[in-house]
């Protein structure tokens, strides 16, 4: 990351999520002053995306981190019943390891990866087994994150680096200290407006995992544009939109209609 970088991933990523344009400018302003202060490296303040399920809060996370350029992990905090996968087992045990943030700098060799809390609002735990918002706390705050200490390794870890977003559906289930340290960033339903750039993105999103250009991919005929256009206006999902037009190209490619040839 250099001074000269106008951030086009950035713009690329205003364009696929409209409704995401003011949080995107300000991780941008985030990005200008750490280039200022001479840190080329990717810091932001810790988000919290909330709104009903299947509006893409998790895909707007993941594609975040893909414009950044920065390492990104998903865990799933709803299947979570204490916090031993946040914060690790003790040493001594068979089946000891670091906390989650440390296994993610290890494994990514960055001290600085996105880790998105999925389904933040839902996690459990008890007071005997940890609660995942207990541990959060500590992780989540700059202080206490530059001398966290690991359970496993019995020593204190600098994980203040480490980038943090989260995704729920609602905010009265996660404690006031733990929602105090993010920006709480509302995410409504996509607009009609919305449905083309959505579509451009998704597509492009499936090129990058079958590892071709999106070029190559087969054009959508109209009927199934009208109709995947009709389904997104019944229900504004991003994740429907996003498993019909995976279903539509597996569709396209089993009647024939596979990747262009360059």
């Amino acid at each position: 990351m250099s001074s000269a970088d106008r951030f086009p991933r950035l713009d690329e990523l205003v364009a696929g999520a409209p409704w995401a344009e003011q949080l995107v400018r300000d991780v941008e302003r985030q990005l200008r002053t750490q280039l200022a202060l001479g840190r080329p490296w990717v810091a932001i303040e810790p988000v919290l995306l909330v709104g009903p399920p299947g509006v893409g809060k998790t895909w707007f996370a993941r594609k975040l981190g893909a414009a950044l350029g920065i390492a990104t992990l998903v865990a799933e905090l709803s299947t979570m019943s204490d916090d031993r996968m946040l914060s690790g087992t003790a040493s001594g045990y068979q089946s000891a390891q670091p906390g989650w943030p440390l296994v993610a700098i290890a494994g990514t060799g960055i001290a600085n990866p996105l880790l998105i809390l999925d389904e933040i609002d839902k996690a459990g735990g008890s007071k005997a087994n940890g609660r995942p918002h207990q541990t959060l706390l500590s992780m989540l705050e700059p202080a206490s994150a530059k001398s966290w200490y690991d359970q496993c390794l019995l020593t204190a870890c600098d994980i203040s680096h480490v980038n943090w977003m989260a995704c729920g559906n609602r905010t009265d289930t996660i404690p006031a200290p733990l929602l105090s340290r993010f920006r709480i960033v509302e995410v409504p339903h996509p607009k009609p407006a919305d449905f083309e750039a959505i579509l451009v993105s998704l597509i492009r999103d499936l090129a990058s995992a079958w590892e071709v250009p999106p070029s190559l991919l087969p054009d959508l005929p109209p009927t199934v544009l009208r109709l995947l256009r009709h389904a997104f206006l019944s229900e504004p999902s991003v994740r429907d939109l996003a498993r019909n037009v995976r279903a539509v190209f597996g569709a396209l490619f089993a009647d024939g209609h596979g990747p262009r040839r360059q």
